[in-house]
């Protein structure tokens, strides 16, 4: 065998081992991809996923109504705004059907507005509040329309807290309406949510809140 047969028989050899070494690198990053990172990245996104709350409600209650809730507070005119956001987010969820009278309705859901607060907690160097916070709460009753039915489960205590952007000179300034509008829808969307999923166990008591119940866990 010539020299120059030797030479290109040694660096075929060397490129065939390259491209063997290369090739195995390459499995056993798939391999290492398959069995330790996508795992851990499936763990990571279930871990991420919302947990969705089964419901807790009487399968007998498939529609109810809402009145006119009961404002306890000086906030002028909230129970009006609260009372259409929690109708509107009935509708929306579709779980439980609305009925427009309470005749056609197997559950009432009574609301009871027992406080309003808003505070400033953030305020600049010259004195001018740059961030705020209303703060609600109130008492929901879910009753049977049945006459002498007892209520389903203790009344629950939801409250619930908006912080805004106070300061008018910035461009993040949040404005009335629109305050009280993000206020109410999540509000509302808490109050659907444990009338459907809530706890339904409990001690009531007749608490201080101008008659209102309370229910302590």
């Amino acid at each position: 065998m010539t020299p120059s047969k030797i030479i290109a028989c040694g660096i075929g050899r060397a490129y065939f081992r390259k491209a063997r070494a290369q090739r195995a690198m390459k499995f056993s990053k798939r391999f290492y991809f398959l069995v330790v990172l996508l795992p851990l990245a499936m763990t990571l996104l279930s871990a991420c996923q919302p947990v969705v709350r089964e419901r807790t409600l009487p399968p007998s209650i498939r529609s109810v109504t809402v009145p006119m809730a009961v404002n306890r507070t000086s906030e002028p005119a909230f129970e009006e705004y609260l009372t259409v956001a929690v109708q509107e987010e009935f509708d929306f969820d579709g779980r439980l059907r609305r009925a427009r009278n309470i005749r056609d309705a197997d559950a009432i859901i009574r609301i009871y507005v027992t406080d309003w607060e808003n505070s400033s907690f953030a305020i600049d160097a010259d004195g001018f509040p740059t961030a705020q916070e209303y703060s609600v709460s109130v008492h929901v009753q879910i009753r049977e329309n049945i006459p002498g039915r007892p209520m389903i489960g203790p009344s629950r205590v939801i409250n619930e807290v908006y912080v805004f952007n106070a300061d008018t000179r910035t461009t993040t300034f949040v404005p009335e309406p629109r305050r009280r509008e993000e206020l109410t829808r999540r509000l509302a969307r808490t109050i659907v949510r444990e009338v459907i999923t809530g706890d339904f166990t409990g001690i009531e008591l007749q608490g201080p809140a101008a008659g209102a119940p309370i229910v302590v866990q």
